[in-house]
């Protein structure tokens, strides 16, 4: 004979839920201190992290030497 615990799928579904929500939020922003730790500073300045992932283009940027 199967012991009832007094849970529902619903309340254990509703965790699981929960817990997701908390680790996408708590990963997006690891995600863009990784990204941003790839990137040059110039690109970090100009751009957020999240538009490195749109653009397929590379382009040919070069820094002045110090005068």
């Amino acid at each position: 004979m199967a012991v009832a615990t007094g849970k529902s799928f619903a309340s254990r579904f509703g965790v699981h839920i929960a817990v997701f929500i908390f680790v996408a939020i708590w990963t997006v922003p690891t995600l863009g201190i990784l990204v941003s730790s790839l990137r040059d500073k110039d690109q970090i300045i100009a751009s957020g992290w999240w538009n490195s992932f749109a653009s397929s283009t590379q382009t040919e940027a070069g820094r002045l030497p110090p005068a």
